[in-house]
Formats: C-alpha cells, structure tokens, sequence
C-alpha cells in the first residue's frame, strides 16, 4: 500500500508493505522465521530531510525464530520509519543460552542509499557462561558474563563496537574489548577483539586436561586478534603467572614436557637428569611466561624471562624443579604447522607416563 508523489526524478514514495504468516529459512538449516506478521513502514526521499516530527508506524512479528547458538523464541517488534530512515525505540531482549541479552533501541539511516548505517547497542547482566559455551568447549566451565557495548555501529560492511564483556571465570577475569568486524558481506569477513586475563587460577584451567596440570596465577592479553576463513591470521598474546599469597606455584611433568614442545625445543625431561627427575610427578617453578605473535602467516614463540644470556619459558623455584630453556629464540613456523604441533602434545595419550 504505496503513495508515490513527485516531478521528474524527485519522487517521495511513503506506505507499508505487508507480508502475512511468512516464512524464511534456509536449506542448510542454519536458521528459519515462521508465523511472519511484517507490517513494514517506507518513507523515501531523495533529498536530505529536515527534522520531522511524525514518523509511519508498523511492527513485526515473529512466532517462532531459531537462530544458531540461540534457543527458539519469539519476536514482537513496534516499527518507526522517518525520511530515509527505520529504527526499533524499544530494546529488545532475546533468550540466549544461560541468560538474557538486551539489543536497541535499533536506528538506521539512509537506508536506501550507499552508505547505509545501523547504530545500537548491547547489555549484558548475569548470564551463566556454561551453557553458553559447552558447545565449543570440551570440559565445563563455570562462570558469570557481565558488560555492555554502546555504541554499536555498522556502516559499508564494518561493524565496530566500544565497551567490554567481562567474563569472572576461573577465580578471576576475562575482559574482551575491541570488538570489531569488517568485510562482512564478503567471502572472507574478518572479525577483530582484545582480550586482557586477570588472575586467572591455573589449577581450574588445567586440571583435568590433556595438557597437564599447573597451579598459580596468570595474567596476560591477546591484542590485536583477527580471524578469517574460521581461524586466527593476526595476533599478539602475552601469559605469565604472578607469585601470590596462599597460592602454590607448582606443574606436572607432563604440562613441563608440552610447554617445551610448544615452543619447539626438546624436552628438558632426557638423559640422566630426566631420568631423575621422571621420579616426581610435579616441580616447583618461580615464572612462566610465554609472548607469541601471528602475523602473515609467521608464528613466533619466545620466553619472556631473560638471565644469564638464556631465554626461559619455564623458571624452575628450586633445587628439585626444572627450567624451560628457549633454545631457538629466532624460532618462527607457519600458524599451520604450529596448530598441528599443539595438536600432537595435547592429544590424549601423549607426554610422559608417571607409575
């Protein structure tokens, strides 16, 4: 139902298009919308508009919505068209897993034209993080999201975001910032954020993992990461753990051996001192610290304790532990075969064997 009114090639077209118990999904099964109740309000001008006081109302509404990592619900929304313009005043909440999520209000302006923009924003208040995660992680994980960002905005294919999502999780602290996208209607999108670790307790993190087990705190971020085709291509990311009262700083000789391998020297574990030290099953350290960097396809992996003209990943705490020597600090591997390099040591059934 469309007014159209103008002279030559300065046409205003104003009215609602309507579309009655809808449907659309895909083939895949990624996602579908049915009962669709769309009462859609338009408002075209080709020239820039003043201030208008009335806009042209309408809604949507959508009986069943299933969406991937969301549970099915349902979506009532009150449309507002202006000159050019359509936004949703009212914020929305969806169902997520563990909790609620709080979108909008919702505005996007020139909408028919080639700059197009959408500003928003995003709440986030006690949301369980387990749920929300065990279809990624292998082990449980407990813990509490908490953030906002504000504003949202996407504009010719890039999505920026300001603000932070904190997760506590683990006995400390996840905070995730510069969230970001660009080339998002592309074949090859690229999804940018930073993360900062604060206090992290190893112990949780590790304990029960084919990694091997390490007690203590760490701290440390990753800036500055970018991921395509479904894995990262840039990053920066720094770990060490900090002494603190009350809190053992201990690792298991398997967490010892993989850490090694990792960062691509041979295992401190050989010879006649790792036949010794085979008698334990876990060392006392003083640090651990590693910096890795991804960039054009290049890794790199270093320690971040210098002494003595040697670079350690792993600092032994006394006379009985045991030190990770960086024995390449030049070391530098494609991300490819680092990722089957971490695969190796954390596949179950690997490192050392303690009876």
């Amino acid at each position: 139902d469309m007014e159209l009114a103008g002279n030559g090639t300065d046409w205003t077209v104003t009215g609602h298009c309507m579309w009655h118990n809808g449907t659309f999904f895909s083939k895949e099964g990624k996602f579908s919308f049915k009962g669709i109740d769309l009462d859609l309000p338009v408002w075209y001008e080709p020239k820039k508009a003043g201030r208008v006081k009335k806009t042209e109302k309408g809604a949507l509404l959508i009986q069943s919505m299933n969406l991937p990592m969301l549970p099915e619900q349902r979506l009532a929304l009150t449309l507002d068209a202006g000159p050019n313009a359509l936004s949703v005043k009212a914020p929305i909440t969806l169902k997520i897993p563990g909790g609620k999520v709080n979108l909008g209000p919702i505005v996007s302006k020139d909408i028919f034209g080639s700059r197009r923009t959408i500003d928003t924003r995003l709440k986030l208040n006690d949301v369980d993080i387990q749920p929300l995660l065990s279809r990624v992680l292998p082990q449980p994980v407990k813990g509490r999201l908490y953030g906002k960002l504000d504003p949202i905005r996407f504009e010719g294919g890039t999505l920026s975001a300001y603000g932070r999502i904190k997760a506590e999780v683990f006995n400390g602290e996840v905070i995730i910032s510069d969230l970001g996208a660009s080339e998002m209607f592309s074949s090859t999108p690229v999804y940018r954020l930073s993360t900062q670790l604060n206090t992290l307790r190893l112990l949780e993190m590790t304990a029960g993992t084919s990694f091997g087990k390490i007690e203590g705190v760490l701290n440390g971020h990753i800036k500055n990461l970018e991921i395509a085709y479904g894995q990262p291509q840039k990053f920066d990311l720094l770990l060490e753990t900090v002494k603190t009262k009350g809190v053992p700083q201990r690792i298991s000789v398997k967490a010892l051996d993989n850490i090694a391998r990792i960062g691509g020297g041979q295992s401190p574990l050989v010879g006649l001192a790792g036949s010794f030290a085979m008698l334990f099953k876990e060392f006392p350290y003083k640090k651990i610290g590693l910096r890795a960097s991804l960039e054009n396809d290049v890794f790199r992996v270093n320690g971040t304790i210098k002494e003595d003209g040697n670079e350690f990943l792993v600092k032994r705490g006394g006379f009985s532990g045991v030190n990770v020597v960086n024995q390449n600090p030049d070391n530098r591997i494609s991300f490819k075969d680092m990722v089957k390099r971490i695969k190796r040591v954390t596949a179950k059934g690997g490192g050392p064997v303690i009876k």
